[in-house]
């Protein structure tokens, strides 16, 4: 009888183990779906800084044609570039997040693969049991 319920444990933590592996899995494509959405904002970002340089540009120029209000825009346009670097380096920043997210999330991948493996090496210790002890039995 105990020799019934220790391969029904086995089977059990095999089946747990195949169910951890499964929600690990899971869990790391939330996380590479989430580095997604990061590097996807990252990028989103570096076009805003792209076009905050733009402006800038647009308004030293606009300021080299009107010398006397010139310095303002030129202030101004100074200001812009600043702001596109900024943009640009908060996109860069996101797409560093994105890919530790993605990183994280193929760990997770790999450690739910492990879980698997290891449940399916306790069912097949369970059934290696069975098959013992049905060969106990009959010789």
């Amino acid at each position: 009888m105990n020799f019934i319920l220790a391969v029904v444990n086995f089977i059990l933590a095999g089946t747990i183990f195949i169910l951890a592996g499964t929600i690990f899995i899971l869990a790391g494509t939330i996380f590479i779906l989430a580095g997604t959405i990061f590097i996807l904002a990252g990028t989103i970002f570096i076009l805003a800084g792209a076009i905050f340089i733009l402006a800038g540009a647009i308004f030293i120029l606009a300021g080299a044609i009107f010398i006397l209000a010139g310095a303002i825009f030129i202030l101004a346009g100074a200001i812009f570039i600043l702001a596109g670097a900024i943009f640009i380096l908060a996109g860069m920043i996101f797409i560093l997040a994105g890919t530790i997210f993605i990183l994280a999330g193929t760990i997770f991948i790999l450690a739910g693969v492990i879980f698997i493996l290891a449940g399916a090496i306790f069912i097949l210790s369970g059934a290696n049991f069975i098959l013992s002890d049905v060969i106990f039995i009959t010789f």
